[in-house]
């Protein structure tokens, strides 16, 4: 091959190698426009956009209520809703304990909510009883003592007292049987929760550490020693349980 056909081969090879600006600038154009057109879909258009909103788990709430809380317009596309802020307005109602919000594409808006369960009852200062939950919220009223669930003898405030959570967590650590038998809990001092059964037995507990050895030692106790009018129990000490 001459100096010349050599030359020649190397500024063909060299073409052949440049990149062709207009099928660069195609791919761009192509690739922006499918971009474009996603967000459009996604964002500004009424394709995915929220035809139902779908809310569950509800008891005492209402369902209306919820979904003025909720306050998302239909028609509005599913991927502008702020979830995080759905969840805040709707956590805000006094009887949800949690709620979970989440997109169900291609149109749905899905609203889970966890109700306030209540767990003690409490004499209200107006008359009658106030049901309140694990942190003393209340969730209901009821003008005569309600059956089910055991009186709750707290200092100060219900709402956010640790108190009343102090409380809950020692009914939970009960087995069914002796938690179903439960009458009161006097938790006017922290360190001093007295059960008090139908039995007319009671029973110190203590502060809530070593919750489950207690409920052992107090299972144990009672098997041993059948609860009657007049019998305390103590298993308030670390390895010490006593009947009286």
């Amino acid at each position: 091959m001459t100096v010349e056909e050599r030359s020649s081969a190397a500024v063909s090879d060299e073409g052949a190698s440049r990149p062709d600006p207009w099928q660069a600038a195609f791919i761009i154009l192509l690739v922006s426009g499918l971009v474009g057109a996603v967000l459009w879909v996604l964002f500004g258009s009424r394709l995915l956009a929220v035809r139902q909103i779908e809310v569950t788990g509800l008891d005492r709430l209402a369902e209306t209520e919820v979904l003025a809380a909720v306050d998302v317009t239909p028609g509005t596309p599913l991927a502008r809703v702020d979830t995080d802020a759905v969840a805040a307005r709707v956590s805000e109602l006094r009887l949800v304990d949690s709620v979970d919000v989440q997109r169900g594409w291609p149109a749905t808006l899905r609203v889970a909510v966890t109700e306030r369960v209540p767990v003690f009852a409490l004499a209200a200062a107006d008359g009658g009883y106030l049901l309140v939950d694990r942190e003393g919220v209340w969730v209901e009223k009821s003008e005569a003592e309600p059956e089910g669930y055991p009186l709750l003898h707290v200092s100060g405030d219900v709402e956010g007292n640790p108190a009343v959570a102090d409380s809950a967590l020692v009914l939970a650590a009960l087995p069914d049987a002796l938690a179903a038998d439960v009458a009161a809990v006097v938790a006017t001092d922290r360190a001093r929760l007295t059960l008090e059964f139908t039995t007319g037995a009671t029973a110190m507990w203590g502060d809530t550490e070593r919750a489950a050895d207690k409920a052992r030692a107090l299972e144990v106790l009672m098997a041993q020693h059948p609860p009657e009018p007049g019998r305390h129990y103590d298993v308030s000490a670390e390895g010490v349980a006593v009947v009286r």
